[in-house]
């Protein structure tokens, strides 16, 4: 099936300071993480970002890493309640 229009951001805020993004917004190379800008990207690696950077390319990229996150906490929640 063919593609009508950008695809959608499931992640829009920065992976360091939180902002909103723009569309062209920069992103690490290794796991798709993305940032308002390099100053961010940079300052997010020496934060810790290095050592999960792997993980996060493993789990199939950033959007896909934080989308299962989120699903896991959403199904441990209901489990929970249940």
């Amino acid at each position: 099936m063919k593609q009508v229009g950008p695809v959608p951001l499931l992640i829009t805020r920065c992976g360091h300071c939180n902002k909103e993004l723009a569309r062209s917004a920069p992103r690490c190379v290794r796991c798709h993480t993305l940032y308002c800008d390099a100053t961010c990207q940079h300052a997010h690696w020496a934060d810790g970002h290095k050592k999960k950077c792997k993980k996060i390319a493993r789990g199939g990229g950033a959007e896909q890493f934080y989308a299962d996150k989120k699903a896991k906490e959403a199904a441990d929640e209901a489990f929970a309640t249940c």
